[in-house]
């Protein structure tokens, strides 16, 4: 009697199931965040906050941009709302090779800027974080923002709402390319060669985000090198580099 032998499964990292939104859904939630500020921006003006009060606001639209792309995505695809944080339970080892790249791509940002300004002064809005997180009143607001809320807030976003629709639809690498220029664009502001020059650095590094998301299969993993980039941001701002 013969029998058939299972064949091993395929090296490599199995593919990431499809998710059932769309980009659309992400820019639904972008427009949500755009309006909550402007909602957000003069009642926040009214308490007459002083120093607080673009902290505060900072803080308070992360948190809201989080909310509405888990709420988005829970209120039109039900349970399926945990695939936003990726197709795989996460481990420590998630969490080291979050650390370990956020120190690459820590590198490959400060290469950028600083080859495009030469040394120079940073870019305006680089500026006033930096003006921000130097004032020890603001300081603990900017922190919690920019290290716990922003990056658990822009990843629910970037990675797991928008690059998984795009790459269940256009497939991994025009996912990881188009997404990461979606997350390099919006974070360009200020003058036109500080729009530009923030581009040049945050599109790639939006990029290395969606990549590690995907190779990793877990959100943890971006989320972790999202915090640390951050970190060390803040902490070379306050040593006043």
């Amino acid at each position: 009697m013969t029998s058939e032998i299972e064949q091993p499964a395929a090296v490599g990292r199995p593919p990431a199931p499809p998710v059932p939104w769309r980009w659309t859904d992400a820019l639904l939630v972008l427009l949500l965040s755009v309006l909550g500020a402007a909602l957000l921006q003069p009642l926040v003006g009214a308490l007459r906050l002083g120093v607080y009060g673009e902290a505060l606001m900072l803080l308070l639209i992360a948190a809201l941009t989080g909310v509405l792309t888990w709420t988005v995505a829970r209120r039109r695809y039900g349970d399926q709302v945990r695939l936003l944080l990726g197709h795989r339970r996460p481990t420590g080892r998630d969490v080291v090779a979050g650390l370990g790249a956020a120190v690459v791509g820590a590198l490959g940002v400060s290469a950028i800027v600083y080859l495009l300004t030469l040394g120079g002064r940073p870019p305006d809005v680089q500026q006033q974080l930096r003006d921000a997180a130097s004032n020890p009143a603001t300081l603990p607001f900017m922190a919690l923002a920019a290290v716990v809320v922003v990056p658990i807030a822009e990843e629910l976003l970037y990675r797991g709402m928008l690059f998984q629709a795009l790459r269940t639809r256009l497939g991994r690498w025009p996912a990881i390319g188009l997404s990461g220029f979606v997350f390099g664009l919006l974070h360009a502001q200020g003058t036109l060669e500080g729009t530009l020059l923030l581009l040049a650095a945050f599109y790639p590094f939006g990029m290395w985000l969606a990549w590690l998301f995907d190779r990793r299969g877990t959100l943890v993993a971006s989320i972790v090198c999202h915090m640390a980039y951050n970190g060390a941001n803040l902490a070379l701002f306050l040593s006043g580099r």
